[in-house]
């Protein structure tokens, strides 16, 4: 059984993965408990508004598998862009209903580079397999942002239990 997958496209400056980050995600592939990093890739777009891959990079280095494998295929083949920006009604087979995710060429600003991850949250496949058995399903999910944190009072740059 595989958990819920989710498409995560970090952003950053310049066409290198910062070092924090290239460090938190190699962890995150060095132990799966919580998740685990099906694929990861990343690109740059330059100053004309095309688009590399970023091959260079540590992280793609680190990667035991072909980086961007599965996630150029989901990106790349017909129907798949479709796939990702169209909003599903229900989802009887998963915890987490997928959100519209626009186009990379449209989000990136040029000079900029993304660092595509394409993670199973391990953690949720108990979680779903009673869900399912209880015929539950999902309504809806999403992130909260730290503006919305931070209006409950809770402190998004805090570590440990609150």
């Amino acid at each position: 059984m595989i958990g819920p997958v989710q498409l995560m496209m970090i952003g950053f400056r310049g066409n290198r993965i910062p070092r924090e980050v290239h460090d938190v995600v190699c962890s995150l592939m060095r132990d799966e408990s919580c998740v685990h990093v099906l694929d990861m890739w990343s690109v740059a777009m330059r100053p004309d508004r095309t688009m590399r891959e970023l091959t260079d990079s540590d992280l793609a280095r680190t990667w035991s598998g072909t980086p961007g494998r599965l996630l150029s295929r989901l990106i790349t083949e017909a129907g798949a862009e479709a796939a990702l920006t169209s909003e599903p009604t229900t989802d009887d087979n998963g915890l987490f209903i997928a959100g519209r995710i626009g186009s990379l060429r449209q989000q990136m600003p040029a000079g900029s580079g993304v660092l595509i991850l394409l993670v199973e949250h391990v953690w949720a496949i108990p979680l779903g397999g009673v869900v399912n058995r209880c015929h539950g399903f999902p309504v809806t999910d999403g992130w909260v942002g730290s503006t919305a944190l931070e209006h409950l009072g809770l402190d998004p740059g805090a570590t440990g239990p609150l």
